[in-house]
């Protein structure tokens, strides 16, 4: 088959796969789950509710264990996993309890077992699953840990919004988001909207201010300034040269400074 064949099935793939990309505000999300309240589920439920669609096969009653009684085979996890109904059976039992959101379900699972009895498999059988899952994923901009967005509803209203969407509203902002929503107005618009963070180096993913930060700068404990990435390379490339060194890109934008700030010091 000539190259230029290969070049237009990879790119034909690519089209079905991409998912478009969706931005907007609280109030923009809060109607997309009023529409299709799936999108809100819990880790468990998704997980959950993924392996169902496969749909399950019954087990003959003679290989069944006491208090297994109402255990089946899950069509989800057959062809790769074998002799592991009553591992599944927990696993699945687990994840319907976090679906329904009871106490049991908030537990932390933990996968024990010998070598080759099938945990990593049963982990990479799931992660294959929710990345073909065709259900959405949708989480808080910038947010260090991709939380769900309805925890931006404040606690004092979530019982009107949960009757008004159908769906019960769990957590809280994590302490990056919290601070960024109710005190820093660098991450503010006009209207009060989260805006779009930077990092504050290359090869960092942490947003440019966060509580620490931002309490050195008001404090003046701490002055930032800026780098450019071509100033930075200079910074690593004065290391290798002086003390033949070769630093990580993110303490080369220091060094940088730091020659900046040398120049204007006496010798001694």
């Amino acid at each position: 088959m000539p190259k230029d064949n290969f070049q237009k099935i990879i790119e034909a793939s690519r089209k079905e796969e991409k998912q478009a990309p969706w931005e907007g505000t609280c109030l923009d999300y809060l109607t997309l789950v009023k529409e299709n309240p799936v999108i809100a589920q819990l880790a468990p439920g998704r997980v959950y509710d993924m392996v169902m669609q496969k749909e399950t096969e019954p087990i003959h009653d003679t290989i069944k264990l006491p208090d297994y009684e109402d255990m089946v085979s899950y069509n989800f996890f057959n062809g790769e996993l074998f002799g592991l109904d009553e591992s599944l059976h927990d696993l699945m039992k687990f994840l319907k309890a976090g679906a329904r959101r009871t106490e049991t379900g908030k537990r932390i699972l933990i996968l024990v077992g010998p070598v080759s009895s099938g945990k990593s498999t049963i982990a990479t059988m799931l992660k294959r699953g929710l990345e073909q899952d065709p259900v959405p994923i949708y989480a808080i901009k910038d947010c260090p840990i991709h939380e769900e967005p309805l925890h931006l509803v404040p606690t004092n209203q979530r019982l009107k919004w949960e009757e008004i969407i159908g769906v019960k509203i769990e957590g809280d902002l994590c302490p990056m988001c919290r601070y960024n929503l109710l005190e820093n107005d660098l991450y503010k618009d006009e209207q009060g909207n989260v805006l779009e963070t930077h990092s504050m180096a290359a090869g960092l993913d942490y947003p440019g201010t966060g509580p620490e930060h931002a309490y050195y700068k008001e404090s003046g404990r701490a002055q930032y300034v800026a780098v450019t990435d071509e100033q930075a390379l200079q910074g690593f490339t004065l290391l290798c040269e002086t003390e033949g060194i070769i630093p990580a890109l993110e303490p080369a934008h220091a060094l940088y400074h730091a020659a900046e700030l040398a120049r204007g010091l006496p010798r001694d």
